[in-house]
């Protein structure tokens, strides 16, 4: 018996921006394109041209299982390159500092997001944007996303970490997400013409345009690019500091 669950399907590719140009101003603005992605209309979400809930049809008689091939189809993508997305948090103490992942570790009722690992390969002048999430009230770091990408949650039921089994998504559930994420453009990728398997870099940032940001390659964090300081003299790279300290520290 087949069945269905629902999930929040993120379109933030070239070509539908470029499609729905004439209302894109707010998602290219800098700020939380939640706020307006997220709508609700007499209690039941509403499709926007950059957000969509859709409906993916799973055999019920097997734990709401919806195969990675079925995911990967609706991004566009290889199975191969289909990553399940993780948020990362700086830990700072004396003498030292490391970085935590968090999120999509499987547990019941978890949210989880389905994206294409190679987002930034072979990829230059695309727009990124730039992702977070908020854990007992302290938000992760922001990090670097592209294209199109699927929310989903966790089957609520269960000892949790099986993959590939979902809950389907509530309004409530929705809300929460709206809550607890934001998302917002950062800019447009570059690479290093010439350079093989150079860092991915971010121009054209929407709040301060001299600031020049870089992509962890292993982390998708997003990083001042130290090559910019060198650059710059000693006031203007203070500033820049201060500029990227306020956006993302």
């Amino acid at each position: 018996m087949q069945d269905k669950i629902k999930v929040l399907l993120f379109d933030l590719t070239e070509d539908n921006l470029i499609v729905h140009q004439a209302i894109n101003s707010n998602i290219i603005s800098g700020r939380n394109i939640l706020k307006d992605s997220i709508q609700f209309k007499n209690g039941e979400f509403s499709d926007t041209p950059f957000v969509k809930l859709i409906e993916i049809e799973y055999e019920s008689a097997i734990n709401n299982t919806v195969k990675d091939v079925q995911m990967s189809k609706i991004l566009g993508i290889d199975e191969s390159n289909l990553c399940f997305y993780h948020f990362y948090y700086h830990t700072y103490k004396r003498f030292r500092s490391f970085t935590r992942k968090e999120l999509s570790s499987g547990y019941p009722g978890e949210f989880i997001i389905l994206t294409n690992k190679a987002m930034f390969e072979k990829a230059n002048s695309i727009p990124i944007f730039e992702i977070r999430f908020k854990k007992n009230e302290k938000w992760s770091s922001w990090q670097a996303i592209a294209g199109k990408f699927i929310v989903a949650q966790n089957y609520i039921f269960g000892p949790g970490g099986v993959a590939e089994v979902y809950s389907s998504m509530t309004e409530k559930v929705i809300e929460t997400f709206g809550q607890d994420f934001q998302i917002r453009y950062g800019g447009r990728s570059v690479s290093e013409l010439g350079m093989i398997n150079s860092l991915h870099r971010i121009i054209n940032d929407p709040f301060h345009s001299d600031i020049r940001k870089i992509i962890d390659p292993f982390t998708f964090q997003i990083l001042l690019d130290s090559q910019l300081i060198q650059e710059l003299s000693s006031e203007k790279s203070i500033e820049v500091w201060r500029n990227f300290e306020e956006r993302y520290c």
